[in-house]
């Protein structure tokens, strides 16, 4: 090949042996394994320098891969401002906005509008109700993610969770989904692989363009690929396979949208001839943290052996490491409110990470009573407005007398009374009469509503946490949620109704009790809409998910609620789903520079009012760091 007349811009001082054996691979497949902290994004930027200046490669030849729009930007303006924006022919894009763009220049037909979540969550419920099923957020939510990835995999022999709501009817579901999803002439961002995947296979001519065009490929975070990319990638790098993969088989966490690892670690597999290089060196956290780290992820059993090295040790500073245990989650975050109060410099350099929203939301309602500032990029719920906590309201306020047509039918059929909408359907304002009389003429539905209705009574008569009790207890509620759901979304459910059953035993006055829910909640979503600005500011402490901290870091890490249960998951059984649970904490670990604090609570009973929680099995190789705290 041809030798650019550029002269190569000089390495930097640090450049390390592995980085630079990986930088000046020529021709032909590689893989490089690159752990938190290694430099990684420097590799990619200058490997695609030293490709053009020094090997002669066109650069509207090489084309860079990433899995987020924000991470494709970062990349090209980092070679942007290493080359002095020298080279704009060098394409940069995510896997969906590439397989987009191929599949709008072939077919003119083709949609060119995204559906919303709300247009997708609409013709989701539309299919339900077609096929005569009931749905909920909460069932629908879950129903779009299993749409997804059966999309991201379409194997002949693919089977639905079989613990998913409706998993018996989710072929029907699907056939529906996608029937309403081509009426409406939008695509839905899940299509776009496998369609592009159809055009490669079916469109010789297509498929011979697009590798005349594209001769170099570089993927980053190639741990994250699913089996209709590395499909498409493997018939577009073909014959002369000129693919430079970058990733850490040990971050691979989004297998619930179809990624898998294994692509990764059979690499050498699929390509016999390529080479590794292993970027061994962490320029990101402090050994101690590191150390804890490795411990965690060397349980796992289905990953490349690796043995990283901290570099930067922080001269001068101290690196801190706490692990607590504590008796309550409030112990918790009012140690975390205390830390942060206490060093209000450090806020934004500073994160809480959390294995699900709504462990954030709960410490988010602590952060706001505390008056900390916060920022989160996530939408956040509040707990008062769970699906159980509102249905507990409800009853609460149908006990205190306050009859309204809403509470009623929210929670009429909570647990199942057969009571219909119609009998709430007349004109004027509601009453409970009015739902008497419409079943006058049905003694049994008379009965039930007039036993309905007494047991409101009863439980206006109680004490809050009396009453919460009693509707839960007595009334059927907690039937409901048993019936209604998996077995960890009724634990998740239980936890939901302990709480709130502590916070009312501190007001026994049903509509006092509910009052000051009220004032919370508002105070609450002031909060919550204070950290969406403070987000675009970035100031505050950052408050967000395991999965949505990948690829960032902090001086200071908090990582709250490391129970069993939590992380891993109650969802997650099999080997593969709990390995993918110790990934997750690996990452959350590897976020942290200087200062890490780990905790869980011991004293709590889980929500079946069992045993004691425990904390996450993941800690076991860290255990004895961890002391009792009181308070």
């Amino acid at each position: 090949m041809k030798r650019m007349q550029s002269a190569p811009q000089a390495f930097h001082t640090e450049t390390n042996m592995p980085q630079l054996l990986a930088i000046r691979h020529r021709d032909g497949p590689a893989m490089v394994l690159a752990g938190p902290g290694s430099g990684k994004t420097y590799v990619i930027t200058q490997r695609l320098r030293y490709m053009i200046e020094e090997y002669g490669v066109p650069p509207q030849q090489i084309l860079v891969v990433t899995f987020s729009k924000s991470a494709a930007i970062e990349m090209q303006s980092r070679f942007y401002r290493l080359t002095k924006s020298r080279y704009p022919e060098v394409t940069f894009g995510t896997f969906h906005s590439i397989f987009f763009q191929i599949l709008r220049n072939s077919i003119h037909t083709y949609p060119n509008e995204l559906m919303t979540n709300e247009q997708k969550i609409g013709i989701l419920r539309q299919s339900l109700q077609n096929l005569g099923l009931a749905t909920d957020p909460d069932t629908e939510w879950v129903l779009l993610m299993e749409i997804a990835r059966y999309k991201n995999d379409k194997r002949a022999d693919f089977k639905p969770d079989p613990s998913l709501v409706y998993a018996e009817h989710f072929a029907s579901i699907l056939q529906e989904y996608q029937k309403l999803a081509r009426e409406l002439h939008r695509i839905d961002f899940d299509d776009m692989t496998p369609d592009c995947l159809h055009l490669l296979e079916t469109s010789p001519g297509i498929l011979e363009k697009y590798r005349e065009r594209f001769r170099y490929f570089l993927v980053d975070e190639y741990q994250d690929i699913n089996r209709l990319q590395f499909l498409c990638l493997q018939k577009l790098t073909q014959p002369w396979n000129h693919l430079f993969v970058v990733g850490d088989d040990d971050q691979s966490i989004y297998g619930f949208r179809g990624s898998k690892p294994e692509f990764m670690l059979r690499f050498k597999e699929f390509y016999p001839q390529a080479k590794e290089f292993l970027l061994n060196f962490n320029y990101r956290s402090h050994d101690r943290i590191l150390q804890i780290a490795n411990q965690i992820i060397m349980e796992n059993q289905t990953r490349f052996s690796k043995h990283p090295e901290a570099v930067n040790s922080y001269p001068g500073e101290v690196c801190e490491v706490q692990a607590r245990m504590f008796e309550k989650e409030e112990g918790e975050r009012r140690l975390i409110c205390r830390y942060l109060s206490a060093h209000p410099k450090s806020l934004t350099e500073s994160a809480i990470l959390f294995r699900t929203n709504t462990e954030c939301s709960r410490m988010a309602e602590s952060l706001a009573e505390a008056g900390i500032p916060f920022c989160c990029r996530e939408k956040l719920r509040s707990f008062y407005e769970e699906a159980v906590c509102m249905d507990l309201f409800a009853y609460l306020r149908l006990a205190s007398g306050r009859m309204e047509r809403a509470d009623f039918l929210r929670v009429m059929n909570k647990p199942l009374r057969y009571i219909s909408r119609e009998a709430l359907a007349g004109g004027g304002p509601f009453s409970s009469q009015m739902v008497l009389h419409y079943y006058q003429q049905n003694a049994q539905m008379y009965r039930r509503v007039e036993l309905l209705l007494r047991q409101c009574r009863m439980a206006g008569k109680m004490r809050s946490h009396l009453a919460i009790g009693y509707v839960v207890s007595g009334m059927g509620y907690d039937r409901y949620l048993r019936t209604t759901g998996q077995k960890a979304d009724y634990l998740l459910a239980k936890e939901s109704v302990n709480r709130l059953v502590e916070e009312a035993k501190e007001t026994p006055e049903i509509q006092e009790f509910l009052d000051g829910i009220v004032e919370k909640k508002k105070k609450i979503k002031q909060a919550l809409e204070n950290s969406r600005s403070l987000n675009v500011e970035r100031k505050g402490v950052r408050l967000m998910t395991m999965h949505a901290a990948k690829g960032l870091e902090f001086d200071t890490v908090f990582l709250p609620s490391l129970n069993e249960g939590v992380l891993p998951s109650r969802h997650a059984v099999s080997i593969p789903e709990i390995e993918e649970e110790r990934r997750l904490l690996y990452v959350a670990v590897t976020r942290a520079r200087k200062r890490l604090y780990l905790s869980f609570v011991s004293g709590e009973k889980d929500a079946g009012g069992g045993t004691s929680r425990l904390p996450s099995r993941f800690l076991r190789p860290v255990l004895s760091l961890f002391q009792e705290e009181e308070m």
